[in-house]
């Protein structure tokens, strides 16, 4: 009897990426009188998840990630109806990962004044969803006020800088400059030192603009020589060749004087795939900072105030705060409901208003929106009393809140808006009680899915995001109702294939539009010939 004949050539069946679908067959032909062949793995390994269709010679699944290239061998037997075999060996790579890498690109990343809410996201991809990147600060430092979290996230207010140094002041005269150093070279550097502000007046120099105040970035004592910055620890000023004369002055500094500075640090991104890093910078001016300092130019004390109910001082507040419980997280802009959450009705509500001064001035509040049954003191923030509701049923509330500087209302925070629910007799909670794995279903069966929640009122559900196998509807009653399709995609698919198919299904009120919640669910529709 003659053996089967392989159609496809032995050795390499392609190189493949890591967590992708992989659909290929190998093919072997019978020779009459046979009629059929089969498929069985005789030796080696198919790729980690991959099977093999023993029926169609199908290899089919989505391979684990790998930390390098890695080719894997095996031999595949074709049987013949009658018996007759013949062994091929194939094998196939699959691609190692990529390194995570920031995304965000290095260099500056914000130049703000002090004491104003600060978010930025650092991004990066991640190719190993399984165990999370962590992102590190390896070297330098953020402004003080501001941290950042392993996810990347820098958050929060950063401090006023200042020049903490008391210093005499220092004249002297510069002649020339230089491209190739960027110095400003002079009679003498003596007093000369790196983070002191400097001006220069007389005859232009290169690109230095008399009158502006630059800051000394490296002194080199033997050259008799400093460059210079625009913000105190920047960048350093390019300069070209060029020579003259000029006056050059270091104002006297004392302590605590606001200042410009530039903050350079060094991110890391740890993964087990491996590490990389990237350097970014961010630069606070000084609120008090004079306008020919380049400063705003505000005066003393009059720094806005803020809530720090949704934009708390730190990412995490810890629970040792007195005023832990009326932190609202995660933080929204002011313009958005901040929810409090559900009040009974006929039961006492508190709530405070964490508000916070940078300029340590007395904080005054004020409240507009309350309900009635409810005041606000404007001394304290506390807003307190016993609202009633007339009816069974749930009512959403909304307010507003400012802090304002006490005798000086015109200097105050952002408008922030809250909202709460005031309950009586209905509690509103939703429990689902149906798992959010559904099972299998197959095709051409009727479905028997069915989702359920628990709460004390009426409950109807709904899709809320994706969408079902094709011939599958839910009804309001939360049943999954049709006959499975025979072909469950837009691709013909082979037999003994499934499919996962997620969606998310909203269990909600029709009396009371605020009782509400979605739950996401998947199942998997298995197809067979």
């Amino acid at each position: 009897m003659a053996q089967p004949i392989w159609i496809t050539p032995a050795g390499s069946l392609g190189s493949y990426p890591y967590g992708y679908l992989i659909s290929l067959s190998v093919l072997a032909q019978p020779v009459s009188p046979a009629a059929s062949i089969s498929y069985i793995l005789l030796s080696g390994t198919l790729p980690d998840i991959l099977s093999l269709n023993t029926n169609t010679g199908y290899i089919t699944g989505t391979p684990t990630l790998v930390l390098q290239d890695t080719t894997t061998v095996f031999t595949i037997r074709a049987t013949d109806n009658l018996g007759n075999i013949r062994d091929r060996t194939f094998s196939m790579l699959i691609s190692g990962s990529a390194l995570p890498q920031f995304t965000t690109p290095g260099g500056i990343l914000l130049s703000t004044i002090d004491s104003v809410w600060t978010q930025l996201q650092i991004e990066y991809t991640d190719p190993d969803s399984s165990i999370p990147a962590i992102v590190e600060l390896q070297e330098g430092t953020i402004p003080p006020g501001l941290e950042i979290n392993y996810e990347g996230l820098i958050q929060g207010y950063p401090n006023p800088p200042l020049s903490e140094e008391r210093l005499p002041i220092v004249t002297t005269l510069a002649t020339s400059t230089l491209a190739s150093d960027d110095y400003v070279y002079c009679l003498t550097v003596s007093g000369v030192s790196p983070g002191r502000p400097v001006y220069f007046t007389g005859d232009t120099i290169s690109t230095i603009s008399p009158g502006q105040v630059y800051y000394v970035k490296e002194v080199d004592t033997t050259l008799n020589a400093f460059s210079i910055s625009v913000s105190q620890n920047g960048s350093t000023f390019a300069l070209s060749d060029d020579v003259g004369i000029m006056s050059v002055t270091l104002p006297d500094t004392s302590i605590g004087s606001p200042t410009i500075r530039s903050y350079n640090f060094v991110l890391r991104l740890v993964s087990r795939l491996g590490n990389t890093t990237q350097s970014y910078s961010i630069t606070v001016i000084n609120q008090n900072l004079s306008v020919s300092q380049g400063g705003p130019g505000n005066p003393p004390n009059t720094r806005p105030p803020t809530l720090l109910n949704t934009r708390p001082l730190v990412i995490n507040p810890p629970d040792t705060d007195i005023y832990y419980g009326y932190y609202l997280l995660p933080p929204v802009p002011p313009n958005q409901n901040a929810e409090i959450g559900t009040a009974q009705s006929d039961n006492y509500f508190a709530f405070k208003l964490i508000g916070y001064d940078f300029d340590s001035n007395d904080l005054s509040y004020i409240c507009s929106g309350l309900p009635t049954g409810i005041t606000y003191d404007s001394t304290t923030g506390w807003i307190t009393g016993t609202p009633i509701l007339s009816l069974p049923g749930i009512n959403n509330y909304r307010f507003t809140a400012q802090a304002v500087k006490t005798g000086r209302e015109n200097i105050g925070s952002a408008v922030f808006n809250f909202g709460f629910d005031l309950a009586l007799d209905i509690v509103g909670d939703i429990t689902w009680i149906t798992s959010t794995n559904l099972g299998t279903v197959f095709n051409g069966t009727p479905s028997t899915l069915k989702v359920l929640a628990e709460s004390d009122v009426d409950l109807q559900y709904r899709v809320d995001s994706g969408t079902l196998p094709p011939n599958l509807i839910l009804l309001e009653n939360g049943e999954i109702t049709g006959i499975v399709a025979n072909q469950p995609t837009d691709v013909f698919l082979e037999g003994e294939t499934s499919t996962d198919f997620t969606f998310t299904i909203q269990a909600y009120s029709l009396s009371e539009f605020l009782i509400a919640s979605s739950m996401a669910f998947n199942f998997i529709n298995s197809f067979t010939l």
